[in-house]
């Protein structure tokens, strides 16, 4: 089934306070992550249903409720560890001062809860065409960009 929209409202699909204790906790038995893997187990332990890896609505709030608590734990400086994000990467890293600063662009996307409700498939299809696009021009590769536009067709036509 996965997650959706509907019959929730924000603050039952985002994890309340006792829930991102108990994220806190999985996030730092290990210093490094892969967000499937973060997903999957704290998903699990916290008893909530796994997105629909084949829905993109689905997967996207699955890695919106991930990243909205990363941002959270940040915010608060209750993580004992500095977390290092990447696309698909999330590692802890000893605190250090002399880091460069984070980014609070995607730290204030993920921490505003109207983002996850608000975002429908057919701006999560957009978001995904654009970054394939972006992508291949940053691979600076035809190639790429001809096999990513070909997988999309086969993907929306496979809808």
């Amino acid at each position: 089934m996965g997650l959706s929209n509907q019959g929730f409202t924000i603050n039952s699909l985002l994890l309340g306070d006792a829930e991102l204790a108990i994220f806190q906790d999985i996030l730092l038995s290990q210093d490094s992550w892969d967000e499937y893997q973060l997903l999957k187990q704290s998903f699990a332990r916290l008893q909530r249903e796994l997105p629909d890896f084949n829905d993109s609505l689905s997967l996207f709030q699955g890695h919106f409720i991930v990243f909205n608590a990363l941002y959270r734990l940040i915010a608060s400086q209750q993580c004992p560890k500095q977390l290092a994000l990447e696309v698909t990467r999330i590692q802890l890293l000893p605190v250090d001062a002399s880091q460069a600063p984070l980014d609070h662009t995607l730290m204030n996307y993920y921490l505003d809860e109207e983002n996850l409700i608000n975002t429908s498939r057919s701006m999560i299809e957009t978001m995904l065409d654009n970054w394939g696009v972006e992508f291949a021009r940053y691979l600076n590769n035809e190639q790429v960009t001809q096999l990513y536009h070909q997988h999309r067709r086969k993907t929306i036509a496979g809808k």
